[in-house]
Parts: structure tokens; sequence; C-alpha cells
């Protein structure tokens, strides 16, 4: 039956046979090509995997039956992120923005999309900073940190990365934003009196 296949391949999954797992993921596909809960859970084998190629399309397949929910759309703005689908990224998390916007993940992203491509940094400056007000948590606070290091402004992403360390002392990350941040400040990069620049 789907229940019985559905619960063996998740045993499968925590055991982290992921070949016997998809198999039997794929077999309740095939009995029923509209079960949501089956593409999860071949989603989660192949994200554990490190397949994000098949997890992205298992992704889309998700959203293409309707379950849009805002943690699918977060998870397929990230996979799309990292497959350069970058406005397809945006897409996703704008969406989920739409459906949860107490959630810090998808600002914190678009903040990211953003500074990768030094672009409309005003906006992503307004996105980490909402990110960071809905979760003062290492990963909004270092999202901030890089957006003022986009804008060349060197003390205010200093004083962001240090309060990311203060939660993650140990982060290798964040170190080494600290870094970059304090060869930049010592090369007189940055430009005290720079105001927020506009795209």
């Amino acid at each position: 039956s789907l229940e019985a296949y559905l619960r063996l391949s998740w045993i499968y999954t925590q055991q982290q046979r992921f070949g016997p797992a998809k198999q039997l993921l794929q077999k309740a596909i095939q009995l029923s090509p509209d079960l949501t809960l089956a593409y999860h859970g071949l989603a989660e084998a192949y994200l554990a995997e490190g397949d994000a190629a098949q997890a992205l399309a298992t992704y889309e397949r998700i959203v293409e039956l309707g379950d849009r929910g805002p943690d699918i759309l977060i998870m397929l703005g990230q996979l799309r992120f990292e497959s350069d689908r970058t406005n397809q990224a945006l897409t996703a998390f704008q969406e989920a923005i739409k459906l949860r916007q107490t959630d810090p993940r998808p600002y914190r992203h678009i903040a990211q999309i953003y500074v990768r491509a030094n672009q409309y940094l005003d906006t992503a400056l307004k996105y980490a900073k909402q990110a960071v007000k809905l979760n003062p948590g290492a990963a909004e606070i270092s999202t901030l940190a890089s957006v003022h290091f986009s804008q060349k402004q060197l003390q205010m992403a200093e004083s962001s990365i240090q309060q990311a360390l203060v939660q993650e002392p140990n982060n290798p990350e964040y170190l080494q934003q600290l870094h970059e941040i304090q060869q930049a400040q010592a090369s007189g990069k940055g430009d005290p009196h720079r105001d927020n620049q506009t795209e």
C-alpha cells in the first residue's frame, strides 16, 4: 500500500539508506502521481545526498501540484539561487513573504541575492534590517553586515559581524567576514562620510 511505501521509505531515510528509500517513493508516485507527501520524501533524500539538481526538480514538482506553503517556497528559492536562477529565486522568496510576513528567512535571502549581485543595495538594507527585526539571530545579523560592507560602511559592518560572533564565536564564515572587513579598514576602502547608496 501507499502507506507502507511511505513508512518504509521514511525508515530507510533515517538510516541514510537513500537508494532503497528513493525506490519506494518512486513506486508510491507511480501509484499516485499527485501524492505530494512522496515528493517531499524524495526531495529530503536528494538533499541528504547533496543532489541539489534533483532536489530542485522535485520541489518544482511539489509546487506544480499546488503545495505552495512558505517553507516549500523558501527551500525552492534557496535551491533556485544555488542554481543561478536568481530571478526565479526572488519570485519564490517574495511569494513566501506574502504568505508569512513574520518569517525572517526570505527577507534574509533576498538581501543576500542583492549583495551578491551588488545591486539595489538600499533595498537589500531594508530587507536585511527587517530580517534582524523579526529575528536578531547570527545569520540575520551577518547578512546585515554583508550589506553594510557592500555599501562601504565598514564601521557598521564590523559592529554587526561582531554581534553575530557573540552568538557564534567559532563560525568560520563570520570570522572570515570580520577579517575581510578589517582588511578593508586597514587599506582605507571605507568612506565614513558616505550615505547609503542608491542603485
